[in-house]
């Protein structure tokens, strides 16, 4: 087989895994798993390991949003 023949054959047999792997996959919940008495939760900070500085606050401030629209 031909070397650009068998890197677009890879390509595509990789694009083709990676949307059939999506199907199905939504961030939506479908019920709460927290107890009827609920109120409160917490979520721990996790440690930045990457070299992008901010980013801590980044995901806690859309974590913040997502849990906001599901009270």
């Amino acid at each position: 087989m031909h070397p650009r023949r068998s890197e677009a054959s890879l390509l595509a047999t990789l694009a083709l895994v990676m949307a059939l792997g999506g199907c199905g996959y939504h961030f939506g919940a479908s019920g709460s798993n927290l107890p009827s008495g609920a109120e409160t939760i917490y979520v721990a900070r996790f440690t930045n390991r990457t070299r992008q500085t901010g980013l801590n606050d980044v995901f806690m401030r859309y974590l913040n949003d997502e849990i906001a629209m599901h009270r």
